[in-house]
């Protein structure tokens, strides 16, 4: 997967992507509007600028990476459908800063490893 080719990200990024994950969140939760946006922003613009503004939009691989990071809702104690339709969403607790489990600290740091390598 993309985020085992991306091993590190420097500070900087993952700086960044942390403040990024922050401006788009509500509630702590990254839903899927706020993802394009998040992504967009995380490029510098270029998604808006290539008419990519909604979901459908989205790159195969992008939309897979979605279901593939808010699937990992289960792992982190969800119900099995966590994932499915509205209930999909980015649990981002953490990216201001406030202190979080290692494995919330784990996932805020595959949400922009996983985004940044695919995008």
């Amino acid at each position: 997967s993309s985020s085992r080719m991306l091993d590190a990200l420097t500070q900087a990024e993952m700086d960044s992507c942390y403040a990024i994950i922050d401006s788009t969140a509500v509630d702590d939760a990254i839903n899927k509007d706020s993802y394009v946006e998040f992504l967009n922003l995380l490029a510098f613009g270029y998604l808006t600028e290539n008419d990519v503004t909604t979901f459908d939009d989205l790159s195969q691989p992008l939309q897979f990476a979605w279901n593939t990071l808010t699937c990992q809702c289960k792992k982190m104690g969800g119900d099995d459908n966590c994932c499915e339709a509205d209930r999909a969403k980015l649990s981002v607790e953490g990216a201001d800063g406030s202190p979080v489990s290692e494995a919330q600290t784990n996932f805020l740091n595959d949400i922009c490893k996983t985004a940044i390598g695919t995008l």
